[in-house]
């Protein structure tokens, strides 16, 4: 099957690939080129950034670009054999025109110099008869929308696909001229939380005026400029709505629902959704439920989804609700609020079937399979809220967040260990469970950051010294109650049989408080000044308090009662002080030459102290302590970025810091629970803090071309620990694990990702797009390992290899079709020793074609199919296939209605795998999961902007 679908995918890129070139046979016989150069005729220089447009005799528009930095500009495809009219414009410049014709012997044209002349008389943008379609005022790219011409219920998406330089990629990021888009705001303001494609697939084409393009510069020249997009709407056109309302039933009782209503003026945003199904459809927040609600609908990256990989089957109910409020003057400074408040309940059934293999060396290994049954209860409240202002001094930020999670979990496990020589087994435990949890995590904000100007530096107020001040409030109280039955059977010796009836009422509470002060930044004294050495100032203080209260009571057969457990009740109270001072040093060349290149290196050189101390008080008086750290962490980094404007855009850095991780109280003197039968913890009272001395390297490329970008990232990381904490485990003959930390050397890991997109435009109708995402870890991780038949403890060097590999292939054509390829590659490699039976791995595939094609304006059809496959080293190769496929029908005049038909997993051959690696263990299994059904829905997506006027 799947040399059939390869076959076929082979079959369709040919036919695309004839068509293609059967096309640009045909359009290089029947259209032609034409180039030039602008200049300023006053200075004899080239004339960057200037609007070129080409007419047909008619005044039709035909196409149209802005000079490079050279002046130059070029057009293609363009007619023969009839009259053409370029139109030159640029701010503070007389118009002009030339009209040209291309012979049909000549195909490639190149026009005279072409000289603008200053307009002094009149500086104001000149108006021309035909709208020039893009404008250049100042650093601010203009597109007029009304000098493009497309279908009614377009919206700006598709007029954004049609700008020069603009890219959406496959996974929604937007670049222009190479460049990431960071922000989409409307009117120049963010747009319901800034969510990219809340504003540009619902916003009708229809209501916008111009969309603006430009840069935003942070004062660190250590940082990248911002690319935004501003899309202005017309007059009247700042008000509105916008949603979604859905219903879907499906067989085996499958069922969605959602709302999504959306409202805006130009100072209040509001929102009110709600969801309900039985199919893993469990968005993490509530702009996840707006964003892959809109008019446009879907693609073939999304979020919010039916997930068939998800272990389980999930029903969910949601509901929540979005509130913006502008309170700023009409162009007065930032005065705004913004809240969200997000419900979630869900209901979780999930069955698991597991087996681990952990090597315990004489090429023998330790067997053990693991069954259970889960069900979980979650209600989930969620509450953000954030305002900003700015004032004529300062700029404040105050935010918080209110989270509460109620849940409970009713589990039964079953799990059996076996010798795998013998194949004998050694232990088996029966647990039966149930808890409830409940989570509150409530935190609080303040970020002030004074605003300067260039007085400030002879300005002796308190606010001028400094850059940035943040305080984080943060208090969590976390209560469970939980109730284990637990039979524990030792098929080696009977004397560790074991039986718990055993009760938990706990409740920890804690208090973080961060306070971060950042100077400003000055000019360094003495030779520091000569050298253009800069500093700052900053101090990070961080206190932790924790409180813990447990009572653990068991049942005593004899007395029918339930009788409290000393060893386990505990009362304990933990403080924690963190205290960083730092000076930080800075360096910066630039070199610029306007209009052609800037070039920037920056050192950054941070000394920085650390001083902790813990301190725990406890019922227990072995878990008393009270430890003092001081250490010195140093950072140092490199940075060069080299900008050849409208060409590339080059970024590299060096950075090398030393931290340390410090050992917690569970770690050095836990409370040891005689119920975790197969891993307990022992503790490890001397444990040091370990070490950290971290390297990293960053490259980033990108192509700043109008079109055909190429963009490229890289990162390598490595990392050598001292005194890392490795684990020595005991297996005793029933097969248990009885655990503690020590502190040994040898511990290093080196890790690389990396990114590539390349998009290729054909020409306006057909673009590919290549995505490539790498990323690889290896270490060497020590260990140690004692059995019961050896007695010897043994000193475990874990060569870990891993590597995820995923490419994918985009052809877009139109608004008509969309077509993705892509193959993903996941390989976990652990060795232990020299032979292969030390050796453990797993390696898991992921083939996907999906393709969505627009047969007519209403009517829609995708499908998708993946191929899974999975092998580890001491299972059987698993594989198995996802094809899904959908119809969409749009009715009414504004194609508000849409009836969609769904079927899914039309093989039922859908299966969670479960597989992973640790050190000297591998897990393989499976869950049950999501499989086939199909639904019919209907959705109708109310929608208007600016009032509603009648004929």
């Amino acid at each position: 099957m799947r040399r059939k679908l390869c076959l076929l995918v082979f079959a369709i890129s040919i036919l695309i690939s004839f068509s293609l070139k059967a096309q640009e046979i045909s359009d290089s016989l029947q259209k032609g080129t034409v180039y030039g150069v602008l200049y300023d005729s006053s200075h004899n220089h080239s004339l960057p950034a200037a609007t070129v447009a080409v007419y047909a005799h008619d005044s039709v528009l035909i196409s149209y670009a802005l000079t490079d930095n050279f002046g130059k500009f070029e057009f293609h495809n363009l007619p023969i054999e009839q009259p053409l009219k370029v139109i030159c414009t640029h701010i503070g410049y007389k118009t002009t025109s030339f009209i040209f014709q291309i012979k049909a012997k000549e195909i490639s044209v190149k026009l005279p110099s072409i000289n603008m002349t200053i307009l002094y008389q009149d500086l104001e943008e000149v108006v021309i008869k035909a709208m020039p379609p893009v404008s250049m005022k100042g650093d601010t790219i203009e597109f007029n929308a009304e000098a493009f011409k497309m279908d009614k219920n377009a919206v700006a998406e598709d007029l954004l696909r049609k700008l020069p330089g603009v890219i959406i990629w496959g996974d929604g990021t937007i670049t222009v001229y190479g460049k990431e888009v960071n922000a989409i705001l409307v009117n120049g303001k963010s747009f319901f939380n800034n969510e990219t494609k809340v504003a540009t697939q619902n916003i009708d084409k229809g209501a916008i005026d111009k969309v603006q393009v430009y840069k935003r510069s942070d004062n660190d020249a250590r940082k990248d400029s911002i690319m935004e997009i501003n899309i202005k709407l017309k007059e009247g056109k700042d008000n509105g709505f916008f949603g979604k309302v859905s219903v879907g039933k499906g067989s085996w009782k499958r069922h969605e629902s959602n709302l999504n209503f959306n409202a805006f003026n130009a100072k209040t945003q509001v929102s009110i959704v709600g969801a309900l199904n039985n199919v893993n459809k469990a968005p993490k927040d509530i702009m996840t439920l707006i964003s892959n609600s809109t008019f446009k609908g879907v693609g073939l990256s999304v979020d919010y989804q039916p997930e068939f990989n998800q272990q389980g089957v999930t029903t969910s109910k949601m509901l929540g609700g979005f509130f913006k409020r502008d309170f700023s003057k009409p162009g007065g400074r930032l005065n705004e609020l913004n809240i969200d408040y997000y419900y979630k309940n869900s209901k979780l059934i999930a069955n698991e079937n597991l087996s681990t293999s952990t090597l315990i060396g004489d090429n023998n290994r330790l067997s053990s399979y693991d069954s259970s049954n889960n069900r979980n209860l979650d209600k989930t409240h969620v509450l953000n809220l954030k305002y900003e202002r700015e004032g004529s001094k300062y700029r404040a930020v105050l935010s918080t967040a209110v989270n509460i999670r109620d849940s409970k979990n009713y589990s039964m496990r079953n799990l059996e260990s076996l010798d795998f020589i013998s194949y004998t087994a050694l232990s088996k435990t029966s647990n039966l469970g149930d808890e409830r949890n409940l989570n509150e995590s409530y935190s609080f904000r303040i970020e002030l950051s004074p605003l300067k100007n260039k007085n400030d530096f002879h300005n002796k107020s308190i606010l001028s010294a400094f850059d940035k001040i943040i305080y984080d409030f943060h208090y969590l109280r976390d209560s469970s109650h939980s109730h284990n039955d637990i039979n524990f059977v030792s098929y080696v010796d009977t004397l560790e049989n074991l039986k718990f009836n055993r009760k938990y009422d706990k409740n920890f509470n804690r208090v973080s408080q961060d306070v971060n002060i950042k100077s400003s930044t000055f000019d360094g004294p003495g030779i520091l000044k000569h050298l253009h050495i800069k500093y700052f100032f900053l101090n990070r203080f961080k206190l932790v308090t924790d409180w813990n209260n447990t009572n653990a009571l068991d049942f005593d057969n004899s007395k029918d009662m339930y009788l409290r457990n000393d060893y386990l009740t505990n009362r304990s109270h933990y403080t924690e002080i963190d205290e960083r001072p730092q000076i930080s040093l800075t360096k910066s060349i630039t070199d610029i030459l306007y209009g052609r290149y800037s070039k920037n290196l920056n050192i950054s050189l941070n000394i920085i102290g650390q001083l902790i101390r813990q301190r725990n008080n406890s019922a227990k008086p072995f878990q008393d302590l009270d430890k003092k750290y001081h250490n010195f962490i140093p950072e140092i980094s490199v940075q060069y970025r080299n900008n050849q404007y409208s060409l590339t855009d080059q970024f590299l850095e060096a950075e090398y810091k030393i931290f340390y991780d410090y050992p917690s109280v569970n770690q050095l003197v836990p409370l040891i629970d005689s119920s975790d039968i197969y891993y307990q913890y022992l503790g490890s009272p001397d444990l040091k803090p370990q070490k950290n001395k971290q390297l990293t390297l960053r490259y980033q490329y990108n192509d700043l071309k109008a079109s055909n970008n190429f963009k490229l990232s890289a990162m390598l990381r490595a990392k050598i620990i001292s005194d890392f904490y490795a684990t020595n485990t005991f297996i005793n003959p029933s097969g248990r694990k009885f655990v503690n930390l020590i502190n040994t050397n040898g511990y290093k890991i080196a890790y690389f990702n990396a990114n590539l997109n390349k998009a290729y435009k054909i020409n306006k109708n057909n673009l590919f797009q290549l995505e490539y995402v790498n990323s690889t870890y290896l270490s060497k991780r020590p260990s140690f390992l004692k059995t019961a038949s050896t007695d010897i403890t043994t000193s475990i060097i874990s060569n870990i290899f891993s590597i995820n590999n995923d490419v994918s292939i985009y052809y877009s054509w139109l608004e008509n079709l969309v077509f993705k390829l892509s193959e993903s590659y996941h390989f976990y490699q652990s060795k232990q020793g020299k032979g292969t039976a030390d050796l453990l791995k797993n390696v898991y595939y992921n083939t996907l074609a999906s393709v969505s094609y627009n047969a007519t304006k209403r009517l829609n059809v995708g499908s998708n199919i993946s191929f899974k496959s999975m092998l580890s080293s001491y299972g059987q190769r698993d594989k198995f296939k996802i094809w899904n496929a959908n119809v969409n029908y749009r009715c009414l005049p504004g194609n508000n209605l849409e009836i969609t038909f769904a079927a899914l997993d039309l093989l039922k051959q859908n299966k969670a795998l479960i597989n992973f690696g640790d050190s000297y263990s591998i897990t393989e299994g499976y869950s049950n999961v999501l499989q086939q059904y199909f639904m019919l829905s209907i959705a109708f997506y109310p929608r208007q902007f600016g009032r509603k006027t009648s004929n």
